[in-house]
């Protein structure tokens, strides 16, 4: 189902024209909110970066990664040495192992035991904010379990002008159905 027709649904279920921006809206973060929940391989994105190969350390700005949401792994280009993330303590402490990264700001920062031209990254990414025309109208959530999503946002509308009761079948079945989903998925319910 594309966003349009997302939309539409959710109107019919909330019968609130005057709502429609807010509906946008919680379809958008209702899209974001599974994703977020979880680490869906439909979310992964895979780059091979160019990097300074006269450089042990450096910074790569995370600008670099479409819709940057968190790293999967990191490796030498071509090897099958993945860097570890580091925490923010051992990055005080000055005990930042080799192969490591860990990200601070805006910049993924890298350290290497031997120097290399590119790595290779794969990173989950955040959802395209959907739009009714254009070149977002669709995402892959919204494809396979559009009621999913539709039933959270009306769930969410509803909460807004004070019908519990329709929020709360509303949300149940998003939520029945967001179980299924994680399942089907392979993601172990929590």
């Amino acid at each position: 189902m594309n966003y349009a027709g997302a939309v539409q649904e959710v109107l019919g279920i909330t019968k609130r024209i005057d709502k429609i921006n807010d509906i946008r809206r919680e379809l958008n973060a209702a899209i974001t909110f599974f994703c977020s929940d979880n680490e869906f391989d439909r979310d992964v994105a895979q780059a091979n970066v160019a990097i300074d190969a006269a450089e042990y350390t450096q910074a790569v700005a995370l600008s670099t990664f479409t819709r940057f949401r968190k790293i999967k792994y990191i490796k030498q280009g071509g090897s099958r040495q993945a860097l570890t993330q580091t925490n923010f303590n051992d990055l005080v402490r000055g005990c930042i192992p080799d192969y490591a990264y860990y990200i601070v700001g805006s910049d993924l920062n890298i350290k290497m035991r031997s120097l290399c031209a590119t790595l290779d990254v794969s990173w989950f990414q955040f959802p395209p904010i959907l739009t009714e025309s254009g070149a977002d109208q669709s995402f892959w959530i919204l494809d396979i379990q559009p009621y999913m999503v539709i039933d959270r946002a009306a769930a969410n509308i509803f909460k807004d002008i004070g019908d519990g009761a329709s929020e709360q079948i509303c949300r149940n079945r998003s939520t029945e159905t967001y179980m299924a989903f994680r399942k089907d998925q392979g993601v172990a319910n929590q």
